[in-house]
C-alpha cells in the first residue's frame, strides 16, 4: 500500500475534504502535511489521511 514505509513524502492526500501533500512521516504514524498553495503545516496522524490511488 502507499501509506506503508518512508517513501510516501510527496503524496497527495485527502484530509478534511481538502488535498494535501505529505511533507514527513514520523516512526509514530503522525505526518506533517501541507495543503496546495498554503504554507502552513498540519501534524495529522496517517489513519486520518485519505491516500489518492492512481
Amino acid at each position: 500500500m502507499a501509506e506503508k514505509g518512508n517513501s510516501i513524502n510527496g503524496n497527495i492526500v485527502f484530509y478534511n475534504g481538502k488535498k494535501y501533500t505529505i511533507i514527513h512521516k514520523y516512526e509514530s504514524g503522525y505526518c506533517e502535511i501541507r495543503e496546495t498553495g498554503v504554507h502552513n503545516t498540519e501534524l495529522i496522524h496517517i489513519s486520518e489521511l485519505k491516500f489518492i490511488t492512481n
